[in-house]
Order: structure tokens, then C-alpha cells, then sequence
């Protein structure tokens, strides 16, 4: 699964589904740095002020390993400092 494409249906066959699979995760730390989002126009997404897109990513991608070793699923996590 690429980013949220799809994401739903395809963690949750991950997650429900025979467990017989291991999952892992490609970090790619100087991607990750990029430019603050600009959110200036939505108050309600204050919480990101100073996140950039790299930030979310990375988020979205930890909080998908945690919920995978919670069903116990095998995971490994790669971490680049460059690509």
C-alpha cells in the first residue's frame, strides 16, 4: 500500500487475514525533511503547524507498524539516512 491508496481495505486484510505474512517499512529520513505544510487558512489543523508532509508520512507509517505487532504480526523497519 502506497500511502493512504487504498489503505483502509488493504490494513485491514493485513491485520484480519491468514498470518502467514511479514511487513516491513522503508523509512527514507532525507525525503521525510521536506518544507512545512502551509495551513495558514485552516485553524482546525493548528496541530500542524511546523509538520511537514515528511512528518505526516512517517506518522501514519509508525502508527501502521504499531497496529500491526498489536495482531502480532512480524514487522522490520528500514531506516535510510539517504536514497
Amino acid at each position: 500500500a502506497v500511502g493512504s491508496v487504498d489503505q483502509h481495505s488493504t490494513l485491514q486484510q493485513m491485520m484480519e487475514g491468514y498470518p502467514d505474512k511479514s511487513f516491513w517499512f522503508f523509512n527514507y529520513l532525507s525525503i521525510e525533511k521536506s518544507l512545512p505544510l502551509k495551513i495558514e487558512n485552516f485553524p482546525q489543523l493548528d496541530v500542524l503547524k511546523g509538520k511537514s508532509l515528511g512528518d505526516l508520512i512517517r506518522a501514519q507509517s509508525y502508527a501502521i507498524e504499531a497496529s500491526l505487532k498489536e495482531t502480532g504480526a512480524s514487522t522490520l523497519r528500514c531506516e535510510y539516512s539517504e536514497l
